[in-house]
């Protein structure tokens, strides 16, 4: 039996109509054993009292608490937390707001034997959009630790809560944050539910806007994540991380373990940087030189035919440190570690490319330092291309097997959600170009597997090791020069990827640390199309400013917004279709291949402008659009100037009914309606002229409608092409799809679905 919620929220002087709706969003919660429990910090402002005072009465599940002076978030939520009755509890800020099925979703996930559970959610921008999607890893501790991912919207066993002892006093503002730590002290489970359940507004003065907003919130979370530390055996001093809201966790190597840095090699040169080098020559040199860790140990794997000279520059660098292996088989990079290894006598190994040069001067500390932790495996740290740009960020696995954030400045903080490239976190895999793993670990799993002998061998090994239950760390604190060729073709062959993906074809489509709302065959947290929030715009000033933004897109000199620009051609598109309709009367004077392109075309614009969709659910919106537009494209096969006209104007009409609706609901209701009973009345004209019915009425189909339907059906095949057969198709499936939502999602107004097209 599900766990009754209680959802907490404690409210301090919001804007009235946000916490209105913030109410609303639990009232209309699809789960229903729940109370909301809402505790008034000292608000000064009468109309909230009021609207919390009618609000209950309206609803008795609605339980509100008054405290006569202003506490803080922490005492206010102390006090919800007291007068909580359910098994569970739900946190919820004053002004933000829950999806229908958010309740219901979280407490499935408890039910599944959850202690906590959290979903994605994104931002409610100050012009009312819904933007921004923080789409989540699982459960990432070290990230945890880093930056508090989490966020919104977190559910939780009630049993588990109090035995941490619930929110501590003097950690307002990274209340939730200190709370989730010490939860993941206690081995609290924790589900991560892959929905955006939760929108967080973006007011001015929100953390939502800029974390710098609320500097003692920061205060707060630096003292909780130092706490939790100590509590947790970590020596480490914890300072400000490399992004805003963000960590650095500077873990102190308490052991001075012997390290083997294998490197295999053949003792190849290359121009870099307007001068030749010797990879391996350099990769010695930099660590010898440039390392603050002394104790290393340099096993280079080298092929017969690496040059003399290379061997002695290798002696003269490293000196005693120094092993040479030579190696006379086929290249097998596998092979070639493995021998290292076993040649190799420190405790810890380091394998690297010999076409490396280490940057970060305290790398190998901090990378050791990780491995101290015995649920550690492998750590894998920052590389660079020769021009700074990232060449690897840890692996993701998503459908594919790729490095993360390819391209991305070196100095960058990643998308700018969850900043993937400021923070310290678990990855799937690193690569073998350079990774650090204990001597036991390496040996636990066997080493490198020798059947890859050029290609995944390091995933593979990566997955190995979390196969055992350890985790795989990725930092940005360790960086490395990779000189790897930025344009260099990809040398993996089908038979090598099958491979691997016999062995790990779960684990390759389901990246724990990555997010199913991703784009697939991608690794740089772009948004699955459909499925994400618009670029973060804020409205202009005035109206025809605003709208005018709406149409024209965001940030055109912005790589990234080419969704918007697509918003341009679209419209551009639409003109261009009905000038051209406009010098066509007579239908059958048109070429098959011309009266094919001016059929197909407003269909090529609404994929354009369904692609530009603002709203995370663009399923809808695509049902929506086509539906509204297809009619009058079916037109064109039997079109007079009007029904192409009419054609461009419903594409056109499209395209401004979502920005309308922004200012104003009802009027964009009506105005994408009317579209719609337009295209609806051009598409019957033009279908009953083509079956021999020129002047039809609605009274003559409905008192003979299966007759008029036959011969509407037998005409498909008497125009010469398949084409109004498909268009057909896609009016009736779009009209499907749209009857589904209804019925699905519960929303009548998902017909008027235009309307939301660019909201």
């Amino acid at each position: 039996m599900a766990p009754r919620c209680s959802v907490l929220t404690a409210v301090h002087d919001p804007e009235v109509e946000h916490l209105a709706a913030c109410l609303e969003s639990v009232r209309r919660q699809s789960f229903r054993d729940l109370e909301h429990v809402v505790v008034d910090d000292g608000s000064k402002r009468p109309e909230v009292i009021e609207h919390l005072r009618s609000a209950a009465e309206r609803d008795g599940r609605l339980r509100v608490i008054t405290r006569s002076e202003s506490g803080g978030i922490v005492a206010a939520s102390r006090d919800a937390l007291a007068a909580a009755s359910g098994e569970a509890i739900a946190l919820l800020d004053h002004d933000d707001v829950l999806e229908p099925g958010a309740l219901e979703a979280m407490i499935g996930a408890l039910d599944t034997g959850a202690d906590v559970a959290y979903s994605d959610h994104d931002l409610i921008l100050p012009d009312g959009r819904y933007a921004a999607p923080y789409y989540k890893p699982d459960f990432s501790p070290e990230q945890l630790r880093n930056q508090n991912y989490v966020l919104h919207f977190v559910a939780a066993r009630r049993s588990v809560v109090d035995d941490v002892g619930g929110f501590r006093e003097g950690f307002d503002g990274a209340q939730d944050h200190d709370l989730l730590l010490r939860l993941m002290e206690r081995g609290a489970h924790f589900a991560h539910v892959p929905e955006i359940l939760y929108h967080w507004r973006q007011s001015p003065d929100s953390v939502a806007s800029d974390p710098e907003n609320k500097p003692w919130a920061f205060e707060a979370g630096l003292r909780a994540v130092r706490e939790h530390c100590e509590r947790s055996g970590i020596d480490a001093e914890v300072t400000a991380g490399l992004a805003s809201g963000s960590y650095r966790i500077h873990r102190r190597l308490r052991s001075r373990p012997r390290i083997s840095v294998v490197i295999p090699t053949r003792g190849s040169a290359r121009r870099v940087w307007g001068v030749r080098r010797c990879f391996v020559v350099e990769a010695v040199r930099s660590l010898v030189e440039d390392s603050t860790f002394r104790d290393l140990e340099f096993v280079v794997v080298h092929d017969d035919v690496t040059p003399e000279p290379v061997l002695q520059a290798l002696r003269r660098h490293a000196g005693e440190a120094l092993t040479l292996v030579a190696y006379d088989a086929p290249f097998n990079f596998s092979h070639k570690v493995n021998v290292g290894v076993a040649a190799s006598s420190g405790e810890v190994v380091l394998v690297l490319n010999d076409d490396t040069e280490l940057l970060e001067p305290t790398s190998i500390e901090v990378m050791a330092a990780h491995l101290e932790a015995p649920e550690v495996g492998m750590v894998g740290p920052k590389l660079l291309f020769a021009d700074g740009t990232i060449q690897d960020a840890g692996h993701v696995y998503n459908g594919h097997l790729l490095p993360a954030l390819v391209g991305w400045p070196g100095d960058a903080s990643g998308p700018w959600q969850l900043r993937p490239l400021a923070v310290e976190r678990e990855v799937s895999g690193v690569t073998a170009a350079a990774c650090m793993v204990r001597r036991d670990v390496f040996d636990e799993v066997g080493g490198f597997d020798e059947s890859m002998a050029v290609n995944f061998n390091d995933v593979d090994f990566s997955l190995k090791i979390r196969a055992t239950g350890r985790r795989v760390i990725w930092t940005p604190y360790a960086s490395w020069h990779h000189f790897e060729s930025q344009t260099r073709p990809p040398t993996a062959t089908p038979e090598e990827f099958d491979a691997v993906d016999v062995r790990w074809h779960h684990e390759i489509n389901h990246d724990p640390y990555y997010n199913t709302n991703l784009a697939p065959f991608r690794s740089d947290w772009l948004e699955r199309p459909w499925h994400s929030g618009d670029p973060l715009v804020e409205p202009e000033a005035t109206t025809w400013q605003w709208l005018r933004q709406r149409l024209l897109g965001a940030g055109l000199d912005d790589d990234r917004s080419w969704w918007s620009r697509a918003r341009v051609a679209a419209l551009a598109l639409a003109l261009a279709a009905l000038v051209w309709v406009q010098g066509h009367t007579q239908p059958e004077t048109v070429a098959f291949t011309t009266e094919l392109f001016v059929a197909w075309l407003p269909l090529l614009v609404v994929v354009s402008i369904v692609s530009m969709a603002a709203s995370r659910r663009r399923w809808v919106l695509a049902a929506g659009v086509v539906v509204a537009i297809a009619p009058p494209v079916l037109a064109q096969f039997g079109a007079a100037q009007r029904h192409g006209a009419v054609a461009a104007g419903a594409i056109v009409v499209g395209v401004l009914a979502g920005p309308i609706a922004r200012r104003s609901v009802a009027v964009a209701g009506y105005v994408a309606g009317a579209a719609l009973l337009g295209g609806l009345a051009v598409w019957w004209s033009s279908t009953a002229a083509r079956v021999g019915e020129p002047d039809p009425t609605l009274g003559d189909a409905v008192g003979d409608i299966g007759e008029f339907a036959q011969r509407a059906v037998g005409s498909l095949g008497t125009l010469g092409s398949p084409a109004p057969l498909s268009t057909s198709l896609a009016w009736w499936v779009a009209v499907g799809a749209v009857a589904g939502v209804v019925v699905i999602a519960r929303v009548g107004r998902a017909l008027l679905a235009p309307v939301a097209g660019f909201a």
